[in-house]
C-alpha cells in the first residue's frame, strides 16, 4: 500500500478511536502493536500518521496493552542506529503531546533514555527530537533530574560500556550535563 492509503487509514481510524473511545478497549492491544511494529521500515509520513494514531488509541486503552507497546518503543529508544531512534522518538513525542496523562504515567520509564539521546551529537535530528521530548516531557531539568538521577547515571553507565562510539560519546555528554546541572540541583 502506498504512503496516502496508509495516511488515510490513520485518519480514519483515529476518527473512529475518538468515536467509539472506550469501546476500542477490547482491541486496543493488538491495534497499538500492530501500529508499532508495521509503521518501523515505512516513510517518515507513515511513522508519523501512524504515531498520531498510536498516541490517540493509547489514551482509551489499559494501562498494561500501553505498557507492552511502550516497552517495543523503548528497544528502539536503545538502539544504535539513527533511524530505530528516530521512529521511536516520534512516537513518544506524539505521547507526549496527544495523550500526556499516558506519558506522564510511563515518564519514569521514558525520560532517563530521552536525556542520554537528546546528548547524541552525530546525529543532530535524534538529539533535536529528544530534546524536544524532554522540554515537553520533563517537569522542569531541575525536577526531573531530581527524580530520574539515579536511573540517568545508571544507564550512562551501561552506554559506556557500548561498541558503539556514538552512544559512548552521547553517555559521556550526558554525564557532563548532569555533573554541569547538579551544581543548582539539590538531590535529597
Amino acid at each position: 500500500f502506498g504512503t496516502n492509503t496508509r495516511a488515510g487509514t490513520c485518519k480514519f481510524l483515529s476518527s473512529v478511536i475518538l468515536r467509539m473511545r472506550h469501546d476500542m478497549k477490547p482491541f486496543s492491544r493488538k491495534l497499538l502493536k500492530t501500529l508499532v511494529t508495521s509503521s518501523r521500515a515505512s516513510p517518515p509520513a507513515v511513522v508519523r500518521a501512524y504515531s498520531g494514531t498510536f498516541a490517540i488509541l493509547a489514551k482509551f486503552s489499559s494501562e498494561s496493552a500501553v505498557s507492552k507497546t511502550l516497552d517495543i518503543i523503548l528497544e528502539n529508544v536503545q538502539s544504535d542506529e539513527a533511524r530505530e531512534q528516530r521512529f521511536a522518538g516520534v512516537f513518544l513525542l506524539d505521547l507526549c503531546r496527544l495523550a500526556s496523562d499516558v506519558f506522564v504515567a510511563s515518564r519514569d520509564r521514558i525520560l532517563p533514555p530521552v536525556f542520554v539521546l537528546m546528548h547524541h551529537t552525530e546525529e543532530k535530528k535524534v538529539a533535536e527530537l529528544f530534546s524536544s521530548i524532554w522540554a515537553e516531557g520533563a517537569p522542569s531539568d531541575a525536577a526531573a533530574l531530581r527524580l530520574y538521577h539515579a536511573e540517568i547515571v545508571d544507564l550512562c553507565s551501561s552506554h559506556l560500556d557500548s561498541d558503539s562510539w556514538h552512544t559512548r560519546s552521547a553517555a559521556a555528554r550526558a554525564v557532563v550535563s548532569v555533573v554541569k546541572k547538579a551544581r543548582t540541583v539539590s538531590y535529597t
